[in-house]
């Protein structure tokens, strides 16, 4: 899954104090596709994220103890807008999953209590850190390209 291939992806679970926070935390790590460092602190999460540029994903609940989640993902995505971002919700409603989409939020999920909600998670994860590759991949390769046809109008 990382870009180097047999690593596990980091990525950064800011969660409730929950038994389904643990379980959530423990699926992953099993998986052995994640790193999961976890903080139940938006602060912290803001702290861990300019101190490890290498994490790939940040996993956010929707109900955070010392701050407003949508405010806290609009500041996120204004720091690091390239950061993939999924939002798993204990509650869904049309209008959390549109403001989160106003804010920058690269996935959406709801809790669930079935046997394959892990895996959905798990599979969104995935997604939508290989969709921001891309994304990436694409910006670069446009960049490159503007630059040849500068140094091509220039040798004219």
């Amino acid at each position: 899954m990382s870009g180097s291939g047999t690593a596990a992806t980091p990525i950064l679970y800011l969660c409730g104090e929950t038994a389904h926070a643990e379980e959530v935390v423990t699926d992953l790590i099993q998986r052995s596709l994640f790193e999961v460092l976890t903080t139940t602190s938006a602060s912290q999460a803001s702290d861990i994220l300019s101190e490890r540029p290498d994490i790939e994903c940040l996993l956010t609940e929707q109900t955070l103890p010392d701050a407003d989640v949508l405010s806290f993902l609009d500041d996120i995505k204004s720091d690091r807008p390239e950061l993939p971002v999924v939002l798993y919700a204990a509650e869904s409603s049309e209008e959390l999953a549109t403001e989160a989409i106003s804010v920058g939020v690269d996935g959406y999920l709801r809790h669930e209590d079935t046997a394959d909600s892990f895996d959905a998670l798990a599979e969104t994860i995935c997604e939508t850190i290989e969709e921001n590759w891309t994304a990436i991949a694409l910006r670069e390769r446009m960049k490159e390209l503007q630059g040849i046809q500068q140094v091509t109008q220039l040798q004219r």
